[in-house]
């Protein structure tokens, strides 16, 4: 009976140990992070963590957020990220999206920073007030943009409702 009992809990520990790595449990490792904030998954962008590390950030994106996440993201190799830190643009080292199975785990490396202020993916912005989240996505079309927006409060944990700000660009009449 023990030599069963070793060989079922061997195979399970090395059955749970291949799906951790294959759904990239390792990247959403919150060891060494200055800062992690988590949040209802409920937003217009499927947001569920934000680790901000010395020199890097990893964001998570639950792909199953369903209706309220109408601007989620989509998986891609080559995609659009920067960060915001100390009052300026920093230039990105590296970027890598993974696929966990149930998130989109995004990894963003710059230079080493004091304070993360804005993370931007794939056009989505993601603002950060200690936790305070402040998501905008801006959607052009035709004569016009909307920009969406959507705030956080930490404090109570509830997403707020989406703002839409519509501007007008008519077309002129060049005489």
């Amino acid at each position: 009976m023990n030599r069963i009992t070793r060989e079922l809990t061997v195979a399970l520990t090395i059955f749970a140990f291949s799906i951790c790595i294959l759904a990239g449990c390792a990247a959403a490792d919150e060891a060494g992070t200055k800062s992690v904030y988590k949040c209802s998954k409920n937003n217009i962008f499927g947001l569920t963590k934000v680790m901000l590390y010395e020199d890097k950030a990893v964001v998570v994106f639950d792909k199953f957020a369903g209706d309220d996440a109408q601007f989620g993201i989509d998986y891609m190799d080559d995609f659009t990220a920067t960060v915001m830190a100390d009052g300026e643009w920093c230039d990105v080292t590296d970027k890598v999206m993974q696929d966990d199975l149930t998130n989109y785990v995004v990894t963003i490396t710059f230079e080493p920073v004091d304070t993360v202020e804005i993370i931007s993916v794939q056009g989505r912005y993601i603002t950060i007030n200690d936790g305070d989240f402040e998501l905008s996505y801006l959607e052009w079309g035709g004569e016009c943009s909307n920009e969406f927006i959507q705030k956080y409060d930490g404090d109570d944990g509830k997403w707020g409702k989406i703002k839409v700000d519509t501007k007008l660009y008519p077309e002129t009449n060049a005489e």
